[in-house]
């Protein structure tokens, strides 16, 4: 009975937002802040590490990218805690489907799309927000690095859009919160865990 209630309530949290809602609001507001680079990108047949770089080299340029750069994180923060664990949900509870986990650097590589190479042995390939995992790293780089990373990963986050964001019942890729990182006293104690291990 208390398990039927808890599945009750589960189905419940994500009858208001599908999964594939949730992915075309995250990539709007992705497509909102890149979507003049990513275009040039295309169209010069750059990457994001070139456009990323090339960006680093104009003061002009790196002062406009980082000036509201708290702004722009606050809002990834603010979008994951309504809808992360509601995302989450709805891939824990796709069943039937293999699904694979990136992991490693914050994101997938710029040079080459994985979901190419593993949706072979993956239905669904789940890609941690760069954004979050990002933001501490942020915190000891100076504007030049903070730029490069903002950059990179916001053009190469926009070379998955199609796929997150196709209407399929199954995704290919999705775009998920760590959910360790939303969570105040996980993050520190990984934080802290970390610097121990670093030293």
């Amino acid at each position: 009975m208390e398990y039927e209630k808890r599945l009750h309530g589960r189905e419940e949290m994500k009858k208001p937002i599908s999964l594939s809602e949730i992915q075309n609001q995250y990539f709007k507001f992705i497509e909102h802040n890149f979507d003049v680079l990513y275009k040039v990108m295309l169209e010069k047949k750059l990457t994001p590490h070139d456009i990323g770089m090339s960006l680093t080299k104009n003061s002009n340029e790196y002062e406009k990218w980082t000036k509201d750069l708290d702004k722009f994180l606050s809002l990834i923060d603010e979008f994951w805690e309504s809808a992360g664990e509601i995302a989450q949900m709805h891939i824990d509870d796709m069943h039937g489907n293999v699904k694979g986990v990136f992991g490693g650097d914050l994101f997938a590589s710029h040079g080459e799309n994985i979901a190419s190479k593993c949706g072979i042995y993956t239905d669904t390939i789940v890609f941690p927000d760069p954004f979050l995992r990002i933001k501490y790293i942020f915190e000891q780089n100076n504007k030049e690095d903070q730029t490069y990373y903002l950059i990179k990963h916001g053009l190469n986050i926009l070379q998955y859009k199609l796929l997150a964001c196709a209407d399929i019942k199954t995704p290919i890729v999705a775009i998920l919160p760590d959910l360790s990182i939303l969570e105040n006293n996980e993050q520190k104690l990984f934080f802290q865990l970390g610097q121990k291990d670093s030293l």
